[in-house]
């Protein structure tokens, strides 16, 4: 962990990774997140410890008023997959850190599974997220807004 966090490359893909998290996470009405830094967890479960470098994290729910839950569904996949888009789509990084990423979004699925009685195809809507995600990346004006925020959030950890 500590060569990573002093490594220049990683520290790029680990900000714009996030920052695709937050671009979408903001179109779903999140306005307040946190800045975790790097930890290391021991699950109970596998009896293992996970090293987390740094994170940035909603503190404040999506806006899910009169929810359309396609509409709502499409953007919380992009903002889960956005991450690892960006970060190899911009930076070549050949870890784009999506297996949490696919768990949380998974995780979402079954509350709106739950809460609407729907059956959600998981697959598709990742693989559709990331095909998206892409696609807005070919805005040279998003891609500046893109690199724009990573330096906020480099800022914001101090790295």
């Amino acid at each position: 962990m500590e060569q990573a966090l002093g490594h220049p490359k990683w520290i790029k893909a680990f900000c714009i990774h996030e920052t695709g998290h937050m671009i979408y996470l903001t179109q779903l009405g999140v306005t307040q997140y946190a800045y975790v830094g790097p930890r290391i967890e021991y699950d109970k479960q596998r009896d293992a410890f996970d090293g987390f470098m740094a994170s940035v994290q909603a503190q404040s729910e999506p806006n899910l008023g009169n929810i359309d839950l396609a509409k709502f569904l499409t953007t919380v996949a992009k903002a889960y997959a956005a991450g690892g888009v960006f970060a190899k789509a911009l930076t070549g990084a050949l870890d784009q850190g999506d297996q949490r990423d696919r768990e949380n979004l998974n995780r979402i699925c079954d509350s709106l599974e739950q809460e609407y009685s729907v059956t959600l195809d998981r697959d598709s809507s990742w693989k559709q997220a990331q095909e998206d995600v892409l696609k807005d990346l070919r805005s040279p004006k998003f891609r500046t807004e893109a690199w724009g925020k990573a330096r906020e959030i480099q800022e914001s950890f101090g790295f």
